[in-house]
């Protein structure tokens, strides 16, 4: 851990920094986590991906899923929270032996500010690609991950493409892939997309040009969903079967989450001109 972040994590009563083995339990090296403990809400953080690991509104029940089953390993995303999928979602649309997802999810992020006060904690984490990245993705990229951690929960992401004109235009596609905890998914109904989507088996769809916001029903409060530059839905639930054949999920625990995420993917693809910008907010709340 970096001499900066550890200074900035001592500096605020709200953070400390933890270790997965501690906090999750596991076996092998583990991951780096910064623990929030705030008059507002509790949560964790995984530096690998600046990975939201788990939020809790206080007085309220936990907004994000974390599995019971889940790993914490270098190089592999936790199986829920919020792990971020960039600069592509799903499998590479041209080459299927690069990384499912890209790689952002996969590679540690800098806490680059974390700030807090009476409302809430702010964090800003970012990531840059490195020549290695750059051989599976030509353009130089930045990564931007604000998050806004209170009575609610804000995500402000933006992507840069930092190469010049000989790089070209970069094509990007991304997902904030939100595990939340639901009593059973096949007792769930999510409102707000094109139609409204149950889970009765495995649902895996993946939608475009979707409204704002979602609102999932379950058996207890519901959980409200705001994306704003954010045109795609991906509505996942492995099922019992697939479940089964995933070592970090079990068929034992399929029924506990569904998978609401929004970004920009398929048809919705961003294309980012040398030096532009584009951002996205995700706004959860319980």
């Amino acid at each position: 851990m970096s001499e900066p972040i550890n200074n900035m994590i001592n500096k605020l009563s709200s953070l400390s920094l933890r270790h997965s083995n501690d906090l999750f339990g596991g076996e092998g090296s583990g991951l780096d986590v910064i623990e929030v403990k705030h008059a507002n809400c509790t949560a964790t953080i995984a530096l690998q991906g600046a990975q939201l690991l788990s939020f809790q509104a206080t007085n309220r029940e936990p907004l994000l899923w974390l599995s019971p089953n889940a790993g914490f390993v270098s190089g592999k995303a936790v199986r829920g929270g919020i792990p971020l999928c960039a600069p592509w979602f799903g499998p590479h649309p041209n080459d299927p032996n690069k990384p499912q997802h890209g790689f952002a999810r996969n590679h540690n992020w800098i806490l680059m500010k974390a700030e807090e006060d009476q409302a809430a904690v702010r964090l800003h984490f970012q990531y840059s690609s490195d020549d290695h990245q750059q051989i599976l993705f030509p353009w130089p990229l930045r990564l931007d991950l604000e998050m806004t951690l209170g009575e609610g929960l804000e995500l402000r992401f933006s992507a840069t493409n930092e190469g010049n004109h000989s790089h070209g235009d970069m094509p990007f596609t991304f997902a904030l892939h939100s595990y939340f905890p639901v009593d059973d998914c096949r007792e769930v109904s999510v409102h707000g997309l094109k139609e409204v989507q149950t889970f009765n088996g495995e649902v895996d769809k993946l939608l475009t040009q979707v409204p704002n916001q979602q609102t999932i029903h379950n058996t207890g409060a519901e959980i409200s969903i705001t994306g704003d530059h954010c045109p795609s839905a991906i509505v996942w639930n492995p099922g019992a079967e697939k479940a089964a054949a995933l070592k970090d999920l079990g068929e034992a625990h399929y029924h506990t989450f569904v998978c609401v995420e929004r970004g920009a993917a398929g048809t919705d693809a961003w294309t980012l001109k040398p030096g532009e910008t584009r951002q996205a907010t995700l706004s959860l709340y319980r």
